[in-house]
């Protein structure tokens, strides 16, 4: 066994000159600049350098972003890499609800509202009509002015 460990590191050591070595100099690896590609909701898709360990809000000082970016996705601190592409996303608008035809399903997923006031706003619809504005909803009962107030947004008719 002693013999078969030794003899294994005596050819190691024979072919030790045989590999070659590469020196890395990371010092001056860390000075190079990085490239990133920034397109979607800026003014203008570009390349930028940037030095390296530079973050994604570092980054979007130097830009023009359109008044529909979202950068909720993102986190600022991100270190950005050689060769990144980053995609600004548009802002996503949620669909309203129509009060008038939405299902019980629909209106539930609505802030505060359960599916006793879902039933009370089908209820109330199909008693009184169609609601002819947005503000009716609140002649619900369980609706008042601080739960329109979260759900004016979210509905129409």
């Amino acid at each position: 066994m002693k013999r078969t460990i030794l003899l294994i590191f005596l050819c190691l050591f024979a072919a030790l000159p045989l590999c070659r070595y590469t020196y890395l100099d990371l010092s001056a690896m860390q000075n190079q600049p990085i490239r990133i590609t920034l397109r979607g909701e800026i003014r203008q898709p570009q390349q930028l350098q940037c030095p390296a360990w530079t973050t994604l809000q570092e980054l979007l000082e130097q830009v023009e972003l359109t008044d529909q970016a979202d950068l909720s996705v993102f986190s600022p601190l991100q270190i950005l890499h050689d060769n990144d592409v980053i995609t600004i996303p548009k802002k996503t608008v949620p669909a309203r609800i129509s009060i008038n035809t939405a299902t019980l399903e629909q209106l539930c997923t609505l802030p505060g509202i359960g599916e006793a006031t879902a039933r009370r706003i089908i209820e109330y619809r199909q008693s009184q009509g169609l609601f002819q504005r947005v503000e009716e909803l609140m002649n619900v009962p369980g609706i008042k002015e601080k739960k329109w107030q979260k759900l004016c947004d979210l509905i129409c008719l």
